[in-house]
C-alpha cells in the first residue's frame, strides 16, 4: 500500500523518477551530478554502413542459394548421364554376347565335317574311293616359253607348258 500511497502523492518534481520511488529532496545532490558527467550528445546514426552490409548480406546469400541450385542441377545431369551411360554399356554387353553366339554359329557352318555333309545331302555328291595326285614334269629351261624359278623353289610357266599338262592329263 506505500507504493499506492507514492504514486498518488506525486509532485512535479517526482514526475521524472522511477515510478514507485520518492523524490530525492535534495536537489544540489542531482546538479552536483549532472556536473562531474560529460555532456552527451546525441549522434545521428550513420545510415549508409546498415544498408552496404544489408546489401552484402542479400549478395552473399543470393550467391549461395544460385550456388546450391548450381550444384543440384549438375547433379541431376550426372545422375541422367550416368544412367544414358548404364544404358549404353548394358547394350554394348548384349551385343558382344550376340557377337559371341553368331561367332559360333558361323564357325559351325564353316566346319569341313557340315559342308561335306551338307554337300552329300544337297549336292548328291559322294566321296572319291580312291584319291590320285597328279605331279606335272618340270618344264625344259631351253624352251622358248618362260619359265623362271621363284625363291621358293616353285616353278613358274607359261601358258605353252600348261597346255602340254592338260594334254596329259586327259590321257590318262
Amino acid at each position: 500500500m506505500v507504493a499506492t500511497a507514492n504514486r498518488g502523492a506525486r509532485t512535479r518534481s517526482s514526475a521524472l523518477t522511477a515510478p514507485g520511488r520518492p523524490a530525492t529532496s535534495n536537489p544540489g545532490r542531482n546538479r552536483q551530478a549532472a556536473e562531474t558527467r560529460p555532456k552527451l550528445k546525441v549522434v545521428a546514426t550513420p545510415v549508409a554502413v546498415p544498408r552496404v552490409r544489408r546489401a552484402v548480406v542479400v549478395v552473399a546469400l543470393l550467391f549461395g542459394v544460385v550456388l546450391l541450385f548450381g550444384v543440384a542441377a549438375s547433379h541431376v545431369v550426372l545422375a541422367q548421364n550416368q544412367s544414358k551411360l548404364d544404358s549404353l554399356d548394358k547394350r554394348a554387353r548384349s551385343a558382344q554376347a550376340t557377337y559371341a553366339k553368331l561367332r559360333y554359329q558361323v564357325a559351325e557352318l564353316e566346319s569341313p565335317e557340315r559342308v561335306v555333309a551338307e554337300a552329300q545331302r544337297r549336292l548328291g555328291m559322294v566321296s572319291p574311293v580312291e584319291v590320285t595326285y597328279v605331279n606335272a614334269p618340270p618344264a625344259p629351261a631351253s624352251n622358248g616359253d618362260a619359265v623362271a624359278a621363284t625363291a621358293g623353289g616353285t616353278v613358274e610357266t607359261s601358258a605353252g607348258d600348261w597346255r602340254r599338262v592338260k594334254a596329259e592329263l586327259a590321257g590318262r
